[in-house]
């Protein structure tokens, strides 16, 4: 899968009056090669055209035979990546950590995506909005100090509601539901999908819709219709490790991802649902501890990925988030069974940089697998509902 940026701006909303970012964003630093998940092994990283010409000009040949140029078959603008080594490593990554490029020619000769991982930006209308992606641990890091819900800082002037076009209207309504704790998190993510689901279907998108999503009334009975279905655990389990086991298939033997995912993926293809529904309400009451931190992780997720003028586009990146989280949530299932005992932050924060990481950033990849199995990219409520249904309260 591939890392790569379009934005060709070093230094994000610098050219902007406008700007909407996570509390956190300023506070975030590379802690280089400290780092216990480099960001230089892993996947393929793209390089833009102005930095491949400077390299190609100014470095060395020795230096540019180090890696091997190639484009991806399926990037039909013919973008060239960095071939990783036989560690599944970028070819600039030294043995301490540093990068070559960084050490020997300055940060300048790094190509704009290596220059703005993990920071995130969506532009409209002038206004830009800031983000960092959880593929990176230190933001997991600065997720986790906050001891509140996750709020935004705005500088500049704020756009009247009228203003903003469809897909922040879309954006602003989804996180406002999920930052709503008159209700379950479970039910809070069947509301998103239903909007969402809602608006899909309407060839012109109304101010009602966005009005009826935001009466508490309307939510109530929402919440409590999920609330009557009935629980089908065993077919939730089955559902979860099978997800599960397909989604790690191709990654638990990568070096990185090896120590964490092979202990509990031997565990998931010899576990049952006796041992599942004997553990499930223990283990979701013990993970409590963490409910700030996964709910903050959801919601800048959503601020960050679910924006666009197509709404399926928005519905399919809704669910890329809820693959994650349902996978974050279950290898902690798994931890907890098979260790005794709730996993400590450290080893939930790798959970959260592995599947942002192979899930978030092999999008094409995922949507092909949705496509595999049930003939379309977007779920049925049906679904959503049985794998949310007992992992989530």
């Amino acid at each position: 899968f591939y890392l790569k940026f379009t934005n060709t701006n070093t230094q994000l909303g610098d050219l902007m009056n406008n700007i909407n970012k996570i509390e956190f964003f300023d506070n975030f630093s590379c802690i280089g090669d400290k780092c216990n998940f480099t960001c230089c092994q892993g996947w393929k990283i793209a390089i833009d055209d102005i930095t491949y010409t400077k390299w190609k000009s100014r470095l060395p040949h020795s230096v540019i035979k180090k890696t091997t140029w190639r484009v991806s078959a399926k990037d039909k603008s013919s973008t060239k990546y960095i071939k990783l080594n036989k560690k599944n490593q970028c070819p600039f990554l030294e043995a301490d950590g540093l990068c070559d490029l960084i050490t020997n020619y300055g940060e300048d000769f790094l190509s704009t995506t290596c220059q703005t991982f993990p920071r995130q930006e969506n532009i409209f209308q002038q206004v830009s909005e800031l983000s960092l992606s959880f593929a990176c641990p230190s933001v997991v890091d600065l997720l986790n100090t906050l001891n509140a819900p996750l709020a935004f800082i705005k500088e500049g002037v704020n756009l009247k509601e009228h203003d903003l076009p469809l897909g922040k209207k879309i954006n602003l309504t989804m996180l406002n539901i999920i930052q709503n704790h008159s209700f379950t998190l479970k039910n809070r993510l069947m509301i998103i999908f239903y909007f969402l689901l809602s608006i899909s279907k309407e060839l012109v998108v109304s101010h009602k819709q966005f009005l009826l999503f935001n009466d508490q009334d309307y939510l109530n009975s929402l919440s409590q219709l999920w609330e009557d279905q009935p629980r089908e655990s065993y077919h939730s389990w089955r559902e979860l490790n099978e997800l599960f086991l397909d989604i790690t298939l191709h990654y638990k033997k990568e070096s990185c991802y090896k120590p964490h995912l092979i202990p509990i993926v031997k565990h998931a293809e010899t576990s049952s649902f006796e041992l599942f529904n004997d553990n499930i309400s223990a283990f979701n009451e013990t993970f409590s501890q963490w409910n700030l931190l996964i709910e903050n992780y959801l919601v800048a997720s959503i601020f960050a990925s679910c924006i666009s003028d197509d709404i399926d586009e928005i519905i399919m990146s809704y669910q890329i988030i809820l693959t994650e989280y349902l996978m974050i949530k279950y290898s902690s299932f798994l931890y907890y069974t098979l260790n005794k005992e709730l996993m400590d932050y450290k080893s939930l924060q790798n959970f959260i940089v592995i599947y942002s990481r192979i899930i978030g950033y092999n999008t094409d990849g995922i949507i092909e697998f949705w496509e595999d199995s049930f003939d379309k990219s977007i779920w049925e409520p049906s679904y959503t509902l049985l794998l949310l249904q007992t992992l989530t309260k």
